[in-house]
């Protein structure tokens, strides 16, 4: 990157436009510290990780997910019907994460609901869009059926 100062061409590396970074946000917060600025910036990279962690539910074990289908969770599974019909959560009711804002009467609001996808990456989304149409305590299955069935839990054909 060329930047011309009083008529001369200077050319900045990204090295050097880091160091000026450093120098200029020194001079700003003067008496602040770079380990204290550093802190301060993995400080705000952890708490957006963990926002967008909890993102559309709860992460959940596996052990955590089949102690509340044994206390009367249902467990949505978002993945398409053919990816359902070949293996599933016993209970377990397909609704497509494309069709979950369509289909969302078909959910019971008052009991927890537990999104499993194949590998836990589509079930955010889905809970995100139940999450905008009211519905509360919401759980993803983290590492979904793939975690599932890893652990040794059966999954069933229809």
């Amino acid at each position: 990157m060329f930047i011309r100062l009083q008529n001369l061409p200077v050319c900045i590396s990204t090295q050097s436009a880091f160091k000026f970074f450093d120098f200029f946000i020194s001079i700003i917060l003067g008496s602040i510290n770079k380990l204290t600025l550093d802190w301060f910036f993995l400080s705000l990279i952890i708490l957006y990780v963990k926002a967008f962690a909890k993102r559309g539910g709860q992460r959940i074990s596996v052990h955590e997910a089949t102690s509340l289908i044994n206390k009367g969770a249902q467990v949505i599974d978002v993945r398409d019907s053919n990816e359902f019909e070949s293996g599933h959560i016993t209970g377990a009711k397909n609704i497509p994460n494309n069709d979950i804002e369509r289909r969302s009467n078909e959910i019971i609001s008052e009991k927890p609901i537990i999104l499993t996808c194949a590998l836990g990456q589509n079930s955010p989304s889905a809970g995100e869009k139940l999450q905008e149409q009211g519905f509360k305590d919401i759980y993803i299955l983290s590492g979904g059926l793939t975690t599932w069935a890893d652990t040794g839990l059966p999954l069933v054909t229809d």
